[in-house]
């Protein structure tokens, strides 16, 4: 397991078997940061990463012409 703070002050964690993403606080525009991304990793058999549950926030987002439209994955860019 790695935990790497970036230089916006966010903070990942991951593995390094698997490369799975297993925490992210984002930088918010308030000053602190809000996890975004929380999910339980244990070691199952032969050492496979096994998920045993997790939670994310659901974002929310609004286009310029006010449809309301959330997204369906996300991917951390410039670690």
């Amino acid at each position: 397991m790695v935990s790497m703070r970036l230089d916006n002050r966010s903070v990942a964690r991951l593995m390094l078997t698997s490369g799975l993403i297993t925490a992210y606080k984002a930088h918010m525009w308030h000053g602190s940061t809000l996890e975004v991304l929380h999910t339980i990793v244990s070691e199952g058999e032969g050492g496979a990463a096994v998920i045993q549950r997790g939670m994310f926030l659901n974002f929310r987002c609004t286009s310029q012409g006010g449809v309301p439209w959330s997204p369906g994955t996300w991917v951390l860019h410039d670690v």
